[in-house]
């Protein structure tokens, strides 16, 4: 299997083709409503005290202070007039209001924009006990976000794949494409950690379904299936706990 220094020059590849690295992970903005769902999505993947900021192409940036999962208080670069009332004060998740405010300073602030850069910093402060914030699915509801339909089994994959491209050495779809140094599989090709972990004898439930091993302590092969389609992946060990998690978000498990 590869060490762990082959997986660090994989991750160095990711991070040079502008996935991840020291300047954050940078996501293509499609449409007004991905920055709403990527901000939804990096909130409700920061548990310890942060402040997440995002800025775009032009350099407009929205600083988010988040702790527990919940948004605490935003601040925001060259904001668009009118939006004072959210900014640098804490956010009272009881506010009806709320939401929609957030929304309307995330547009404004984003309109035009092309590309997002998120990066995450430690807090430099400390978190009063009076301060709860607002939890990302009360923002995803009053946004009217679509949940994500696992009734396109690859495009859930690739979903998942995409939120953390950072945290994944290599991936492979079975009967679809491929991802990275085929070297970094080792003696274990991609098919036969699907097929190995998920073998029918053992786990007979078509999905949605995630198991994983550990490889001497600091890699770990994981297998996903939803339905007929089954992903691989090679991680570092320590990204396991994160990757569980959003797959149990995702799927709903």
């Amino acid at each position: 299997m590869s060490d762990k220094s082959t997986v660090e020059r994989k991750l160095a590849k990711l991070a040079a083709a502008g996935t991840a690295g020291a300047d954050g992970r940078t996501r293509v903005l499609k449409s007004p409503q991905d920055a709403l769902s990527l901000l939804v999505a990096e909130i409700d993947d920061i548990v310890l005290p942060a402040t997440l900021e995002c800025t775009d192409e032009n350099g407009r940036a929205l600083r988010c202070d988040v702790s527990g999962r919940r948004l605490l208080r935003l601040a925001a670069t060259r904001a668009p007039a009118g939006h004072g009332a959210i900014l640098d004060t804490e956010l009272d998740g009881d506010d009806p209001e709320l939401p929609g405010a957030v929304r309307a300073l995330i547009e404004g602030l984003f309109s035009g924009s092309d590309t997002l850069n998120m990066t995450t910093h430690p807090l430099g402060r400390s978190v009063g006990p009076a301060e709860v914030g607002i939890s990302p699915r009360t923002l995803a509801a009053a946004w009217e976000l679509p949940e994500l339909s696992l009734a396109d089994p690859e495009a859930a994959m690739r979903v998942f794949l995409e939120r953390h491209a950072d945290r994944i050495a290599a991936w492979h779809i079975a009967g679809g494409e491929s991802r990275g140094d085929a070297a970094l599989w080792g003696e274990t090709p991609p098919d036969r950690v699907i097929e190995t972990l998920l073998d029918p004898k053992i786990i007979a439930d078509a999905g949605p379904v995630l198991v994983s091993i550990a490889l001497d302590g600091d890699e770990a092969l994981i297998a996903a299936r939803i339905g007929d389609v089954s992903l691989a992946i090679l991680s570092p060990w320590a990204e396991l706990p994160t990757l569980t998690d959003d797959w149990q978000r995702l799927t709903g498990l």
